[in-house]
């Protein structure tokens, strides 16, 4: 089984804290929608079509900025590619803006199933920081009305702001959970000095996020939304009633993927490829008929374990104690002062262990 994931690059405007690759040049969509769907076209010879799907993620950028028939005829030509498992998951990454329910009914008509909704904050002082366009009224109007129409929807929420304090994040969440999404994803802010948050906070124009306070949110966050009924099974998400993302686990378990759009990138056996990062030269490249590709990487027998050793740790599952052989000592030190247990012959991070998952990885990449 295998996952396909869309990059959309078009936003309305630019998040402050963002650092993904996306522009605001809204009149290129066009060019880019016949540019991608050339890309699906060439895609289809190749080892990927052996494969079976299990998801298709559109996200960026904003890619609920495509248009309806835009998003059937994209559907339409993966299917015709490419063979979906009969339960695929087909997620659209939306912003909150003007609900419409006519508009969302149209979405669901197209094949989309499942709805990930950036609220980010129900703060309007938060909301502001980040750069975002929308108010915390609009993010609670259209999660409530994605609600009515679609069964599986997801929203973000990012913790960890400068000047941001426990109390106010855990209003978020309380919000976040009055709304009943069936899947919440909550992000500690990771910030850049390539981006205008980041160079605020460098400046001193806003504090420096405290960590331990960042620190105290994340278990709190964790024994809240446990207490609202979600599982927590993957250190920045949280699942009601198992509805957890089939195409993020799909990477978390480290199955094939295939990535479409500038930036994408893609995962099959040992070989990981990437596209070119330049939303011109994609189009260009494609419109004389060529692969947008810009580079591939064979992972050696130990850059494949180490990535199922760092990715397991991530998740509730967590790993099986045959890759860690040459570890008894970190995992008794692991166990001995609480940042994890064993279970059922795998070794599973706490909530505590999760807060340093990487630094956990990387002790173990020691031994590898």
């Amino acid at each position: 089984m295998a996952g396909i994931y869309i990059h959309f690059p078009f936003c309305v405007k630019k998040c402050r804290y963002c650092d993904f690759y996306s522009i605001t040049k809204r009149e290129l969509i066009p060019e880019f929608i016949q540019a991608l769907k050339r890309e699906i076209s060439l895609t289809g010879e190749s080892p990927f079509s052996d494969l079976t799907f299990k998801s298709v993620y559109f996200g960026g950028g904003t890619p609920s900025l495509i248009k309806t028939p835009d998003i059937e005829d994209i559907l339409s030509l993966l299917s015709g590619k490419f063979k979906f498992a009969d339960n695929v998951e087909i997620t659209l990454e939306s912003n909150p803006g003007a609900a419409d329910n006519r508009e969302f009914e149209k979405l669901k008509n197209t094949g989309i199933n499942r709805l990930s909704i950036g609220c980010q904050s129900f703060n309007d002082d938060e909301l502001r920081l980040m750069g975002r366009i929308h108010t915390a009224k609009e993010a609670w109007e259209f999660t409530s009305l994605a609600k009515s129409v679609f069964d599986n929807i997801s929203i973000d929420l990012i913790y960890g702001l400068p000047g941001q304090t426990e109390e106010l994040f855990l209003k978020n969440l309380h919000t976040a959970v009055n709304l009943k999404p069936d899947h919440i994803s909550t992000y500690m802010l990771s910030w850049s000095d390539k981006t205008p948050l980041g160079r605020m906070i460098k400046t001193g124009k806003v504090p420096y996020p405290d960590q331990e306070i960042v620190s105290s949110m994340y278990l709190v966050t964790h024994r809240f939304l446990i207490n609202a009924g979600y599982q927590h099974y993957e250190i920045s998400n949280f699942a009601l009633n198992n509805k957890k993302s089939i195409h993020n686990t799909g990477y978390w378990d480290h199955t094939p993927y295939l990535g479409l759009g500038p930036s994408a990138h893609s995962f099959y056996g040992s070989q990981r490829m990437w596209n070119i990062d330049n939303v011109f030269k994609y189009i260009r490249l494609l419109e004389n008929h060529k692969k947008p590709a810009a580079g591939t990487e064979k992972l050696s027998q130990e850059q494949t374990l180490l990535e199922k050793i760092s990715l397991g740790l991530r998740t509730y599952r967590g790993v099986e104690l045959d890759l860690l052989t040459d570890a008894f000592d970190i995992i008794s030190d692991l166990i001995r002062t609480g940042y994890a247990k064993k279970n059922n012959n795998r070794l599973i991070l706490t909530p505590k262990g999760m807060l340093v998952a990487d630094e956990i990885a990387a002790r173990f990449a020691k031994t590898v």
